[in-house]
Order: structure tokens, then C-alpha cells, then sequence
């Protein structure tokens, strides 16, 4: 029969709990080197960053991870607020009214206005811009 030795369980003990604490601790640092890049692999390059010609859809799926729309779906699937902080739509269904949260800055500083989104709408509405996403703007 083994005897039960309590020193050897005691340095055991001492010994877990040293290899724990620095394997915790090795993450702790003054400085935050933790990256701010995010790196996406695609199958294909994409061609354009213009929302108006997004045609290919790793070109859409950078877009929807780098711009914020109006409103956006939320992991249920429902419509929820974007850059617009509330909306009405008039009793006809035809006159949408978005009202913008006031924090929403472009990455230079400068405020997100209403021309900003009628701006852009207009443009990929244009005819002589050949726009490949103008079939989204009518459903």
C-alpha cells in the first residue's frame, strides 16, 4: 500500500498553480499589440469599392462589413436601426422619413448628412452610370 505522501502533493500544487499564473500572465502587457487589422480570404479579387458597381459579391461582402446603411438586419432577420436612429413611413407606403443618429461621422470626422444617402441613391439611380445594385433600390 502507497503511502500518502503530502509534500510531494504540496510541491505538485505548487508547481500547477506557478505554470497557471504565467500562462495567464504572458497575455498581460502595458501595451495593447493586439492587431487592428481585420484579414478576409476571398476566392476571388474584387474590382471596385464604389457602391454604385458592386457586381461581384465578395465586392458586396466587403461593402456590407465596411458601411453602415440606414437600417440592417439583426441575426433574427429583422430591420433594425443603421445609421438611422427611427423612420416613419407615410399611411400610402410611398414617403420614407429617416431621421440619423447625430453621432454618425464619416472616417475623416465630418457628419453623415440626409444629402450624403440622396447623394449616393441618385447616383446608382443614374442611367448614364449603368449601376449594377439599381435593381435593390426598387424592392
Amino acid at each position: 500500500m502507497k503511502r500518502f505522501d503530502r509534500k510531494a502533493v504540496f510541491k505538485k500544487i505548487v508547481i500547477a498553480i506557478t505554470i497557471l499564473s504565467i500562462t495567464t500572465l504572458i497575455g498581460c502587457s502595458k501595451e495593447d499589440k493586439a492587431s487592428q487589422n481585420l484579414i478576409v480570404a476571398l476566392q476571388h479579387g474584387i474590382t471596385t469599392l464604389d457602391p454604385a458597381y458592386l457586381r461581384l459579391l465578395n465586392e458586396q461582402y466587403i461593402a456590407c462589413n465596411i458601411w453602415e446603411g440606414l437600417v440592417r438586419k439583426n441575426v433574427d432577420g429583422l430591420i433594425e436601426p443603421g445609421i438611422a436612429k427611427s423612420w416613419e413611413v407615410s399611411p400610402d407606403g410611398l414617403k420614407y422619413t429617416f431621421h440619423l443618429r447625430k453621432n454618425a461621422m464619416w472616417s475623416d470626422g465630418k457628419p453623415v448628412t440626409a444629402y450624403d444617402f440622396e447623394y449616393a441613391w441618385k447616383r446608382a439611380l443614374d442611367p448614364n452610370k449603368d449601376s449594377a445594385v439599381v435593381f435593390m433600390m426598387y424592392f
